[in-house]
């Protein structure tokens, strides 16, 4: 299927930082992977669980950058790993 770029950027930074919505275009270009990498480690510190997102969702990241079709499933998967990081470690809950 395929998602409107913009829309999945916006989606990605809806859920990271919300009050910094409209810097949605950070992720809109094809350094996907890198920018969000380094917007995460800006925010959390956290190295590790960064690389570990990172790498989990490599694939979807890539096909995303390349303007390349993804699954509904895939894009839920890399948005439900989104929302577990961001209450583990941007909103420090213990999930």
């Amino acid at each position: 299927m395929r998602f409107e770029r913009e829309l999945l950027a916006r989606n990605i930074m809806n859920i990271i930082d919300e009050k910094n919505h409209f810097h949605y275009e950070i992720f809109n270009d094809n350094d996907l992977k890198n920018k969000l990498h380094d917007y995460l480690i800006d925010m959390t510190h956290e190295n590790d669980a960064v690389d570990s997102l990172i790498n989990d969702n490599s694939l979807i990241i890539d096909k995303i950058a390349a303007n390349q079709d993804i699954t509904i499933k895939e894009k839920n998967d890399l948005m439900n790993s989104l929302i577990y990081f961001k209450l583990k470690y941007i909103m420090h809950k213990d999930v």
